[in-house]
């Protein structure tokens, strides 16, 4: 009974040909579609980046300070890094105005 078991599954097996290494990879690994991150048209505005690193920095010395147990020079820090922050959104918001607002105008 076992012998005719076995053959059995030979025979339905037999048209079943094994993948290669590469073929598995493929399967489990598919490539990425290229539409995934497309490509940004225009152009960066390099002072956001500024606003960016003067927030961190302004971030950076309040921490110091307060770490130094500066109550007072930690405040002016944190005060001044909402300023940097408001400043550093403004720019991305006038700049994306800017780059948005001639195409609904027709002007390039």
């Amino acid at each position: 009974s076992a012998a005719v078991g076995s053959d059995a599954r030979s025979r339905a097996n037999s048209s079943f040909v094994r993948p290669t290494a590469a073929e598995r990879r493929l399967v489990m690994h598919p490539a990425p579609p290229e539409d995934i991150l497309p490509s940004r048209k225009g152009t960066r505005n390099p002072l956001v980046l500024v606003g960016a690193a003067a927030t961190a920095g302004v971030l950076t010395a309040g921490f110091v300070a307060f770490k130094a147990g500066n109550a007072n020079l930690s405040q002016t820090m944190m005060k001044a890094r909402v300023f940097a922050q408001g400043a550093t959104i403004a720019l991305m918001v006038g700049t994306s105005g800017a780059v948005v607002l001639p195409s609904f105008t027709g002007s390039k």
